[in-house]
Order: structure tokens, then C-alpha cells, then sequence
């Protein structure tokens, strides 16, 4: 299997906002809808990324991503197919 992960980021709740409403509203259904990419994922998720204040200490296994808003993932079962979509 074949994974690709998008990290969205944004500064502010404002922009955080408008890219989580155009990713989730528009860029998604888009991409999930066109004939190249029908029947290709295996998953496609879009994840809210977990604010650090809301973690305990040592529940996190990265750095402070303090600007990370959403983490697209896709699955597929051959990378050059993806690429090539």
C-alpha cells in the first residue's frame, strides 16, 4: 500500500477556517469525483489536527505543529498510479 500525506496549515482560526471549508467542501468532492481518481483510494481521510494544550504530557510524538489545522491522508494500492492521476 501507497500513502500520501498533505499537512494544511494556517496562522490564525480565520484562515484555519477558510482552508478547512475549502479542503472539506470543495477540494475533496472534487478530487473524489473525477473519473482519474474513481476507484483509486483505498482511503481518502481528512483529520483535524489535536491542539497541544489538549494532550497530556508525553501523549505527543512530534514537535509543536502549533500551525498544523488538517492532515489530508491518502491510500492507494500503487503510488505511480496515484501520480500519474
Amino acid at each position: 500500500m501507497w500513502k500520501e500525506y498533505l499537512i494544511l496549515s494556517g496562522r490564525d482560526q480565520k484562515g484555519h477556517a477558510q482552508c478547512a471549508d475549502y479542503v472539506i467542501n470543495r477540494h475533496a468532492p472534487t478530487v473524489l469525483n473525477h473519473r482519474a481518481f474513481q476507484g483509486l483510494f483505498r482511503r481518502y481521510v481528512i483529520y483535524p489536527a489535536v491542539s497541544r494544550e489538549t494532550l497530556s504530557a508525553g501523549h505527543h510524538l512530534y514537535a509543536d505543529r502549533s500551525t498544523t489545522r488538517l492532515i489530508v491522508e491518502h491510500a492507494c494500492d500503487d503510488g505511480d498510479v496515484f501520480r500519474h492521476a
